[in-house]
């Protein structure tokens, strides 16, 4: 509006719209001064991933606060996931998975011992089930 009628007030023209003078003036400034606080925030997230690449965001959240002083009140945790999610700075979360089953190869297959053994009697053979071997006891998956 004020370049299409340059020669009207900024305060009519506001009038018109049922806002005030400084409304206008703060508007015109917001994006400038929320671009350079975008800009502050993701040069230090820089800096400590630099460091610290797989830091999430709830600890950098952290790390931030003494950082960004006065601009701190600013800088919410949800403020700062919006800021790195637009900006494809977050982390994605790793599925841990449960690893229930060791098998070992070489060991898996044993010969059976008693194939050509004639049971004639109770308890003669007996037969367990062995549900770790030997090389996951070690250590060794």
């Amino acid at each position: 509006m004020r370049r299409k009628y340059p020669h009207v007030g900024v305060s009519t023209l506001c009038g018109l719209f049922g806002k005030t003078r400084n409304a206008f003036y703060d508007h015109q400034r917001r994006p400038t001064a929320q671009a350079l606080l975008d800009g502050l925030v993701l040069a230090l997230v820089a800096a400590i991933r630099q460091d610290l690449p797989h830091l999430g965001t709830r600890k950098l959240y952290f790390l931030l606060l003494p950082q960004l002083g006065e601009h701190a009140p600013r800088v919410g945790r949800d403020y700062l996931f919006a800021l790195l999610a637009s900006h494809g700075l977050l982390l994605r979360r790793r599925k841990r998975r449960v690893v229930t089953t060791h098998t070992c190869l070489p060991l898996f297959w044993r010969p059976n011992l008693i194939e050509h053994l004639v049971v004639s009697r109770a308890e003669q053979v007996w037969v367990s089930d062995i549900t770790m071997c030997a090389c996951s006891a070690a250590g060794a998956t």
